[in-house]
């Protein structure tokens, strides 16, 4: 099995993700997206389920469902496009969670 460092820089790679982008998917700071793709694990209670979340992004990348990424998205438009496909493919967010 690869390591979670090369999966989620895969998932950056093909779904044309930021690691701002990233950091919304799981739900989690920049700063610990970014220590992830730097080489540690998540651990603790948010390590499976971060886990189980970086599968089902590679399932939509996988599925061409909302990923790539579009280009032409400004920040906050990227913002909201990966808040919704999340909750679309895995009602991980709730509505009040989303921007308007």
């Amino acid at each position: 099995m690869k390591s979670f460092q090369k999966r989620l820089e895969r998932v950056k790679r093909d779904g044309s993700l930021t690691t701002a982008d990233l950091s919304v998917w799981f739900d989690r700071p920049y700063a610990t997206v970014r220590g992830w793709l730097q080489g540690y694990d998540p651990w603790g209670p948010h390590g499976e389920e971060s886990t189980r979340l970086l599968g089902v992004l590679e399932n939509a990348i996988k599925k061409r469902r909302g990923f790539p990424v579009p280009v032409r998205l400004s920040p906050i438009a990227r913002r909201e496009h990966v808040q919704q496909v999340r909750y679309a493919l895995n009602g991980g967010l709730s509505q009040t969670r989303l921007a308007r």
